[in-house]
């Protein structure tokens, strides 16, 4: 992960298993074990105390991607001596106050919400068009395989241990896995129609109206708040002047992201390339933090979702999904140019989105 090499961690630091998501991998009852959600990533951990002989008191694992990060940032400090085979720097990614805490955090999850589900973003179509063509493409047959993996999971196929849920799944966990399974089988409806080409059931125009939704007022939304955020933080750290009437308190930002945000909001953007690294490029300003690898990998996949790439116009092709006139604001055209130089970002998208 982008986390990983900014921190510096050598490969031999962790034991890295892939999941394959095409499959259905991540509803395995073996993998249910360690993250009973189904979600990825999971970062196992030793724990520096234990009780009794069993290996297993040795670890837990931990499910929820901030979380992860944290730990992650704060085990490879600046001068570590100990538990790392490194040499590479290790800077602090966490921010240093309170203030800065707070505005991270609202990038963070706002980036992690249900509404901006990448998954969700994949799966939908906006037309019945769209609908067709990705129910006779990989999305059909991404969709098929985690819908049978979820099934089997709940009703295994035999009387092997090894099928069954795990009995330590709590009643919370199997209740959500339950809800995700009525979720795609009401997916797979629309798209197992959709694939005759012209057949529609009664659940399409709802799921055309959310797919709608998602590009055009919830993406649009967030990137509006995130271009508001940057600002915001850009101006109380000293590294940007702007008119503090419109942005006098964080109370309006929440108003942002459920109401159309006024293009004068964009008139104040310095005049830049927009692939130039420069200071206050990022979301605090000039030094990278945790936020930024939160940002820039759903970023990245809405963009590879709109047909761009890895590259400064890669962006371009997002204003054309959120509505005619709408464009990317400046700030996060400058981010994500900023992030692209990043030595991380090269290597870990080096074949590009994944």
């Amino acid at each position: 992960s982008l986390t990983l090499e900014e921190k510096g961690y050598s490969s031999d630091e962790l034991d890295r298993r892939e999941v394959n998501l095409m499959t259905g991998e991540n509803f395995d009852p073996a993998y249910l074990k360690i993250n009973p959600s189904g979600e990825v990533p999971t970062l196992v951990v030793p724990l520096d105390r234990y009780i009794g002989s069993d290996i297993e008191t040795k670890y837990r694992p931990l499910h929820d991607v901030s979380k992860i990060l944290e730990f992650l940032d704060k085990s490879r400090a600046a001068f570590s001596k100990t538990h790392t085979t490194s040499q590479t720097p290790a800077p602090t990614l966490a921010p240093a106050t309170i203030d800065a805490l707070s505005k991270a955090e609202v990038i963070i999850k706002l980036v992690h919400s249900e509404a901006l589900d990448p998954e969700f973003l994949y799966l939908s179509a906006r037309t019945h068009e769209e609908l067709i063509h990705k129910a006779k493409g990989e999305q059909h047959v991404y969709l098929k395989n985690r819908f049978a993996a979820l099934k089997k999971a709940f009703s295994p196929t035999s009387t092997s241990a090894q099928e069954a849920l795990p009995p330590s799944l709590g009643v919370r966990a199997k209740a959500a896995l339950a809800i995700k399974e009525n979720v795609y089988e009401g997916y797979m409806k629309v798209y197992e129609a959709a694939a005759t080409g012209s057949a529609v059931v009664p659940e399409t125009d709802a799921f055309l109206a959310l797919s709608k939704k998602a590009w055009e007022v919830d993406i649009k939304a967030a990137l509006d708040l995130i271009e508001t955020e940057i600002k915001i933080s850009h101006i109380a750290g000293g590294e940007e002047k702007g008119p503090g009437a419109n942005l006098s308190t964080t109370s309006n930002v929440g108003a942002t992201a459920t109401t159309t945000h006024s293009s004068g909001a964009n008139a104040a953007a310095p005049s830049s390339n927009d692939s130039e690294t420069k200071p206050g490029a990022f979301i605090l300003g000039e030094h990278l933090c945790l936020a930024d690898l939160h940002l820039f990998p759903w970023l990245a996949r809405v963009v590879s979702l709109s047909g761009g790439d890895l590259t400064p116009a890669g962006l371009d092709k997002v204003s054309g999904q959120l509505g005619e006139g709408v464009t990317v604001g400046e700030r996060v055209k400058q981010f994500w140019g900023a992030m692209l130089q990043r030595p991380s970002v090269q290597k870990v998208y080096r074949k590009g989105v994944h």
